[in-house]
């Protein structure tokens, strides 16, 4: 079984109208950079980009827990490390002035079984991903905005470890509660989150 995890950045063609070619490409760049980074150090694997989206594979018995430890910390990189740098470089630029706020991300996961198929012909290829979870985290994350910009399937959820559900501070419960939202025909139960993960 693996877990597909589709983070998308949100705005991204407010980002590419409101600066330069160039800027926003330095902006999208600093944010896959550092995103990559974080999934490869909770043993996930970026598959593949896809425009302002990137695909990441869990695998493993702990991959739900890696997959939704890497998503919180993706998010605390964009609001406490990317944003901060944004402001800063557009500080004395007035008609910037705000644009890192638009700046976030939707971030879906779910389990279960994708498989990798090479489409294309001689030349001209490459790897699709295919697999009815793949297609709900890309739509999760599509679907999820801030403050919750986190959601996942209750096949995540059930795989989760106490601190991936629990408040360390202070035990609070730190998932929504379940909801249904239909995705190709299927319900599913959905949960979201607004809480990030600091990487040390």
């Amino acid at each position: 079984m693996q877990q597909p995890c589709y983070i998308d950045v949100r705005q991204s063609s407010d980002i590419t109208n409101a600066f330069r070619r160039q800027t926003a490409a330095k902006m999208m760049k600093g944010y896959f950079d550092g995103a990559v980074c974080v999934i490869n150090n909770n043993d996930g694997k970026v598959s593949s980009f896809n425009g302002d989206g990137m695909l990441a594979i869990f695998v493993g018995g702990t991959r739900s827990n890696n997959a939704v430890k890497a998503a919180m910390q993706v998010k605390w990189f964009v609001l406490h490390v990317l944003r901060p740098k944004f402001d800063r470089y557009f500080e004395n630029n007035q008609s910037a002035a705000g644009q890192a706020l638009g700046f976030s991300i939707g971030c879906g996961l779910d389990d279960g079984e994708i498989f990798a198929v090479r489409v294309g012909i001689r030349g001209t290829n490459d790897v699709a991903w295919v697999g009815r979870c793949t297609n709900t985290a890309a739509k999760l994350a599509n679907d999820a905005s801030s403050p919750r910009e986190i959601a996942i399937t209750r096949a995540v959820y059930q795989r989760l470890n106490d601190d991936r559900k629990f408040a360390s501070n202070d035990g609070e419960h730190m998932w929504s509660d379940e909801w249904c939202l239909e995705i190709g025909g299927t319900t599913r139960a959905i949960r979201m989150t607004s809480y990030w993960w600091s990487v040390s």
